[in-house]
C-alpha cells in the first residue's frame, strides 16, 4: 500500500512531526492513528474496556470509544467545541477531477460506483 499525500493534523501543542499524516486512498476501512507517534511526543493514551483518552500535559486532546458491535476497535468521538478537543481533519490537494473522485470514493469507505 502506498501513501499518495501527506498533511498536518490540527492538534495544537504537538510538533510538526507528531502531526504529520499520510493518506492511503486504498485503505477503505477508515483512518488509522499512530498511538506510538503521539506517545513519543509526550502524550499518554489510556484504554479501558470501552473508552479511549489521549492526554497531553494532563489535558484530554482526543477521546473515543470502542465499537462493541463490529470490529472491537476504538474510534474517535465527534469533538464538541465546548470541550476543547480536536477532531482529525485534513485538506487534500487533488487538482484534477479524477483524483478528487478517487479520493472521495476511498474516503467514503468505497461505496458502490
Amino acid at each position: 500500500m502506498q501513501a499518495t499525500h501527506t498533511g498536518q493534523l490540527h492538534l495544537p501543542g504537538l510538533s510538526e512531526k507528531a502531526r504529520t499524516t499520510h493518506i492511503f486512498p486504498t485503505l477503505a476501512s477508515g483512518s488509522l492513528l499512530s498511538i506510538g507517534q503521539l506517545c513519543d511526543e509526550g502524550c499518554t493514551a489510556t484504554f479501558t474496556k470501552n473508552k479511549l483518552y489521549i492526554y497531553k500535559q494532563g489535558k484530554i486532546i482526543l477521546q473515543g470509544q470502542r465499537s462493541n458491535l463490529t470490529n472491537k476497535l476504538w474510534t474517535l468521538n465527534d469533538q464538541k467545541p465546548e470541550k476543547q478537543c480536536h477532531s482529525l481533519n485534513l485538506v487534500i490537494d487533488a487538482p484534477t477531477i479524477a483524483e478528487r473522485i478517487k479520493f472521495y470514493h476511498a474516503s467514503l469507505w468505497s461505496p458502490t460506483l
